[in-house]
């Protein structure tokens, strides 16, 4: 069971201060520096000094249709890690020949060359980035029809909001027009 608490500045959001039952990858102390355009996503902000404090990137098959666009996704997702914005990412797309392994195996080589972990035994994936001196990853091997699980948002170092997927997914199909249903069931 994770611990609630109230964070500096987000004095509305009860936050959980421990995960429970999420695998983890912790990097080492890493001092790189990655130069990139300005971020084009929706992003949480610090309330105090309106600093980007996390990132929620629902990856598209436009993120992984071909090398350009892949690239630009990877850098703009390690980038804000080494800026020490937490990220979340929801990638439910299958993977590719650029990410056999899954979105999480193509970003964390980015940040842990020499890192071999095994494979992702599902192949969508859900990851919840901790950043900071160390990068933490809590990953989420998913398959289609599996049940989203709740997923950590890092607002702090030892303070995040858990985030019902499946909630909100569900209460956004039943939203969907007709139409667009067809589409994603095609």
């Amino acid at each position: 069971m994770s611990t609630l608490t109230k964070a500096a500045g987000f004095d509305d959001i009860d936050l959980a201060t421990r995960l429970d039952g999420v695998a983890q990858n912790r990097s080492k102390v890493n001092h790189c520096y990655i130069h990139f355009r300005e971020l084009s996503t929706e992003v949480l902000r610090h309330v105090r000094d309106d600093r980007i404090v996390a990132i929620i990137e629902i990856v598209s098959r436009g993120n992984k249709s071909g090398k350009h666009a892949f690239r630009k996704f990877l850098d703009k997702a390690v980038g804000s890690l080494y800026r020490e914005i937490h990220l979340l990412i929801v990638d439910l797309q299958p993977p590719t020949p650029r990410d056999p392994d899954g979105i999480h195996a193509a970003i964390w080589s980015e940040i842990e060359p020499d890192d071999e972990s095994p494979p992702p035994k599902k192949p969508l994936t859900l990851v919840s980035y901790l950043a900071n001196q160390a990068i933490t990853a809590y990953v989420e091997p998913i398959s289609v029809n599996d049940t989203l699980p709740d997923m950590p948002l890092f607002l702090e170092p030892e303070r995040y909001v858990n985030l019902p997927l499946e909630v909100t997914y569900g209460a956004t199909w039943k939203i969907m027009p007709p139409h667009v249903k067809k589409l994603v069931e095609s």
